[in-house]
């Protein structure tokens, strides 16, 4: 979570299961963009056909770089 939020804010969303409005979610990093409902549909399907034309193996190691902190959370040391 702090991987994409700031530490205070993942924190309050922890401790204090805040529900956010559409624009707060935006403003805190939470998500991207908003849509209607009537917009939700033609919007993912817009944003999957236009990630569909990116290269994949260089996709993957953007994603993999951003998450790099995320996903260490979640390797088991003994």
């Amino acid at each position: 979570l702090t991987g994409k939020v700031s530490p205070q804010t993942a924190r309050e969303a922890s401790l204090s299961g805040k529900r956010y409005t559409a624009q707060e979610a935006i403003d805190a990093g939470f998500c991207d963009s908003k849509a209607t409902e009537e917009e939700l549909l033609p919007k993912a399907i817009e944003l999957a056909q236009m990630l569909a034309t990116k290269e994949r193996t260089i996709f993957q190691a953007i994603k993999k770089d951003l998450y790099r902190e995320v996903a260490d959370g979640f390797i088991i040391r003994s």
